[in-house]
């Protein structure tokens, strides 16, 4: 049989009240843990201390900048760019008849627009008095493309500003295509005068009579010239057939000559020669153009004014040429 050997009995130790344990009360940071029959005494604050198994990695802290932050960087868009679309406009007043009381010359207000954009179907204006007017394009000898010419009857509103933006083919205005002038008023010429025309060996030798200066917005012979003179040549059933246009170089001389050779068309010349017209009737007409004036809120053209009775017929017949008053 085997013995299993006891451990001696430690000494008695004196007795001592009992106390039922009870699990210690961690009190929160700054306040003494509270002992039955001691009084409280403050503990000094407690530092953590770093718990093993949830201790940090010895790895430097970062912080994330903006571009770090894939959910916060904002996603890269085109931004989508205005292109301004080169565009001219005028308004202006026309007026048919010899010199006299504006009303008496069958006044009416023009409008001319040029846009430098394929989309541009027609262009629409708006006056000071919120009348819509709309310009269809306009194609003639001239070979100007993108021109939008129309009129309303009546002068102009002095003063008032006349808005131009060209619309695309579905009626939608094209992006930067705005414009827009100013009449001014008191700057109508009157209508050349005195037409005369004669069959010379190289065409027809056109002149007439220099219309009255006005001081800032007429005088082709000043220095610097201000406003200028047309001629044009057309068929009622078929439209212009020739033109001096102001694209080449103005027309400030009180004559000109319509070439018969195409050869000897100048820089300003638009057209057919003379040569190249087909038999019958031709209208001769001269027009004069007033100009605003420098440093006005006005632009380009005021005012185009023309006699009909002034008008002289071309007649061809058989590769001929002759002149006739109507």
């Amino acid at each position: 049989m085997t013995v299993t050997p006891v451990p001696p009995t430690p000494p008695l130790v004196p007795p001592t009240p009992m106390i039922t344990p009870v699990p210690p009360i961690i009190p929160p940071t700054g306040t003494a843990a509270l002992t039955p029959g001691v009084a409280p005494t403050p503990l000094p604050t407690e530092t953590p201390t770093a718990t093993p198994t949830s201790a940090p990695t010895n790895t430097p802290t970062r912080t994330p900048s903006p571009t770090a932050t894939p959910t916060s960087e904002p996603t890269s868009t085109p931004t989508e760019t205005l292109v301004k679309v080169s565009m001219s406009a005028e308004v202006h007043c026309n007026l048919y008849g010899p010199a006299g009381i504006l009303a008496s010359r069958n006044p009416q207000t023009g409008f001319h627009a040029v846009v430098q954009s394929e989309d541009a179907a027609q262009v629409v204006v708006e006056s000071p008095s919120g009348e819509i007017v709309v310009l269809p394009p306009f194609g003639d000898v001239f070979g100007w493309e993108r021109r939008f010419l129309g009129s309303s009857q009546g002068l102009p509103q002095a003063g008032g500003t006349y808005t131009f933006t060209a619309l695309d083919a579905d009626g939608a205005p094209i992006p930067g295509a705005v414009a827009s002038d100013v009449y001014l008023g008191g700057y109508e010429p009157e209508s050349p005068a005195n037409a005369q025309a004669e069959v010379v060996e190289a065409g027809i030798l056109v002149s007439w009579d220099p219309s009255p200066v006005i001081p800032g917005g007429f005088d082709p012979s000043g220095s610097p010239p201000l406003g200028s003179y047309l001629i044009h040549l057309y068929r009622e059933e078929v439209g212009s057939m020739y033109g001096w246009t102001q694209a080449g170089r103005p027309l400030l001389e009180t004559s000109h000559l319509i070439p018969f050779s195409r050869q000897d068309f100048a820089h300003g010349d638009r057209g057919l020669a003379l040569e190249e017209m087909e038999d019958g009737v031709y209208y001769l007409s001269l027009t004069a153009f007033s100009v605003a004036p420098e440093g006005t809120i006005g632009q380009g053209k005021e005012c185009m004014t023309t006699d009909p009775t002034e008008n002289l017929w071309i007649i061809i017949e058989g590769g001929q040429v002759r002149v006739e008053a109507p």
